[in-house]
């Protein structure tokens, strides 16, 4: 996914995908890029796990007490990003990577 012409901004505002993610992606080799993401939140675990996801080049800012990006995939490429809480945001992690996949930034 890549937002064109300037960075889309995606506003969650508190809800969410099958009661766990702002975004929920199935599949390997996912990447996501040039996109604003805020607001979002999470209410169960999932343990599903993809083969490669990569976010570059995008904003993920002001998470309700979840993380400002969490994926479950073998390999995680992360790379010229904007990752902050600001003024308004409760994240407990910026990154987490919970199944101890490959990590590269």
């Amino acid at each position: 996914m890549r937002g064109v012409g300037g960075r889309p901004h995606i506003s969650a505002a508190g809800k969410y995908v099958q009661d766990r993610d702002a975004w929920l992606f199935s599949g390997d080799h996912i990447t996501v890029e040039s996109v604003e993401v805020s607001g979002a939140r999470s209410r169960v675990n999932n343990n599903g796990v993809s083969g490669e996801a990569t976010l570059r080049f995008s904003y993920s800012h002001e998470s309700k007490a979840g993380h400002l990006f969490k994926i479950r995939a073998a390999s995680t490429v992360v790379a010229y990003n904007h990752l902050a809480d600001d003024d308004a945001g409760t994240s407990s992690r910026s990154i987490d990577l919970p199944d101890g996949g490959l990590g590269r930034w």
